[in-house]
């Protein structure tokens, strides 16, 4: 117990930063997770049966989902003891958050880093701490990422088929949480030929997760006509890049995501190289910023606002850019030091995530970029160590508050977009207070205000149909998608606003922040006073 106190201590900071949060509203995809546990609730081995308005029109759940279920079974255990209850689902994902932070401590001891400095690196970041308040797949299907790692060193350490039977199941858990774990399984394939050059009990670790999904995509198959792993994959590349500026737009914006997911990238890597290393940086970074200066804008998204180039957009931008390059370069580096099992896996790992991430998914999303935690928190552990941050000298000093700058940057993050998701809620209640008794209510978009507006009563609008009557009113969530113009014959008769009291934005086009999707803007959140939440109210007018 002695020997892991500190990890204990790291786990209690971390329950006092997350706890805080409990209270969150669903948002985003949470929704959709929450449509699919009703289903669970009523018919268990249907999991997405039934229809959803999630795109402005009623579709069959399996073809809106692209997730698997394993994370919606759990959540209706909780369910069915607490009801849908924010706190509670809340306090049971922070399960996955503490199992995940455990195992990032395990796998730093196995590859020879210092553990507890690994662990702070990797869990105290915005994409760690902001996808673990939600109520989706993308922390739990970390935490088995991590365990079957943990196992997966176990195995080849001691020889014991029994870890590698863990590995196998945890991996095959964590595909089963979200289809991106499917990614670990080469990355065990060759540490698995790099060690023992034949195939031998290891085999187990990634026979068992193919295994099951292939049961899985069978299974769906015959209850829904086709394989949903299959499907999830075909969608993941309706918005792939096609030309080339495409590509090296995508390869900014995806740069700047890295970066603004591992802010301490921005402030240690600087530190932890030589000066040649330094001006290598130095000169990237002035190429970038003149680059997007000379553009006034990167991948469709405009720097510009009142017609001038905004040159606090453009500054965040480059300096996320250049913490995403600092990153590559260390992963670089280590390859460049030795040649051994551990850079090559972490650079097949760091390199597969981030290809992924940028060029094959649907869109660019700092969700893409969970899997890398661990790796950076090994990374930038490694560089410390490598510059002396982790002896007592003024280093120390220097490395420790750069930690600490970087940990306030990840929690004002998770607050920004803990106040974003509670606007919803909020507007939810009081526009249905002030309209429900009045009239039928319907609405427009999704995310959060779906689920709050359809507990409160009110309908999803569906743009393929003439369900609206004269005297009802519609809701329009203007920071929202799916959104469709209404005709003349809809009059807007009110106006809900709701200013955000944060200094960050995490969804905000009109200051290029799209943490859950580039489409919204080329950064994950921008240090700025959000703009205002509005909603409009719509009346249809009678002929």
């Amino acid at each position: 117990m002695h020997e892991h106190k500190h990890l204990i201590y790291v786990l209690i900071i971390l329950a006092l930063v997350y706890f805080p949060f409990v209270t969150k509203a669903f948002t985003i995809d949470d929704t959709l997770f929450i449509n699919a546990v009703e289903q669970i609730l009523r018919t268990p081995f249907d999991f997405f049966g039934g229809e959803v308005n999630w795109y402005g029109f009623p579709d069959s759940h399996f073809v809106i989902n692209k997730n698997p279920p394993f994370v919606a079974y759990l959540i209706a255990a909780v369910v069915s003891v607490f009801g849908f209850n924010e706190i509670a689902l809340h306090s049971f994902f922070f399960l996955t958050v503490a199992l995940s932070a455990i195992g990032i401590y395990l796998l730093g001891r196995q590859f020879n880093t210092n553990p507890v400095l690994t662990t702070v690196l990797a869990v105290f970041t915005p994409v760690f701490l902001v996808h673990g308040t939600n109520v989706m797949s993308d922390s739990t299907m970390l935490m088995f990422w991590i365990w079957g790692l943990v196992f997966w060193m176990s195995g080849v350490r001691t020889g014991a088929s029994k870890w590698f039977f863990f590995a196998g199941l945890s991996v095959a858990f964590g595909v089963l949480t979200k289809y991106t774990c499917v990614f670990l399984l080469p990355l065990i394939v060759f540490s698995g030929l790099w060690q023992y050059r034949k195939p031998g009990i290891w085999v187990f670790a990634f026979l068992i997760p193919l295994s099951v999904l292939a049961i899985f995509e069978y299974y769906t198959y015959v209850l829904y006509g086709k394989g949903l792993f299959s499907e999830a994959f075909l969608y993941a590349n309706v918005r792939t890049p096609k030309t080339l500026v495409d590509y090296f737009d995508n390869t900014l914006i995806g740069l700047s995501f890295l970066g603004g997911c591992f802010p301490a990238a921005l402030l240690l890597i600087p530190l932890t190289g030589g000066r040649l290393l330094r001006v290598v940086i130095s000169i990237i970074a002035a190429a970038v910023a003149i680059l997007v200066w000379s553009r006034g804008s990167i991948g469709g998204h405009s720097f510009m606002r009142d017609g001038a180039l905004d040159p606090g957009l453009v500054f965040q931008f480059c300096a996320f850019t250049l913490a995403g390059i600092c990153l590559v370069i260390a992963c670089l580096k280590e390859v460049y030091k030795r040649i051994d099992h551990d850079s090559v896996f972490f650079l097949l790992w760091f390199f597969g995530i981030f290809i992924f991430a940028c060029f094959l998914n649907w869109t660019i999303n700092a969700r893409s970029f969970i899997l890398l935690v661990p790796v950076v928190g090994i990374l930038l552990s490694n560089r410390l160590e490598e510059w002396g941050g982790n002896k007592k000298t003024i280093k120390r000093s220097i490395s420790y508050s750069m930690i600490g700058i970087a940990g306030l940057v990840s929690v004002a993050t998770v607050h920004a977009d803990f106040v974003r998701a509670g606007m919803a809620r909020t507007a939810a209640k009081e526009i249905m207070m002030k309209y429900n008794k009045i009239g039928n209510v319907w609405f427009q978009g999704h995310w959060g205000f779906q689920y709050y507006m359809e507990k409160l009563g009110a309908s999803p609008m569906n743009l393929k149909g003439t369900e609206v009557q004269p005297g009802d009113f519609v809701i329009i969530p203007v920071n929202n998608t799916g959104l469709a113009l209404l005709h003349d014959r809809f009059k807007m008769i009110d106006e809900f606003n709701y200013p955000q009291g944060s200094f960050v934005a995490t969804m905000s086009p009109n200051v290029s922040a799209g943490f859950y999707s580039s489409i919204w803007g080329p950064m994950p959140y921008v240090v700025e006073t959000p703009g205002k939440e509005r909603y409009l109210v719509f009346r249809k007018e009678h002929k």
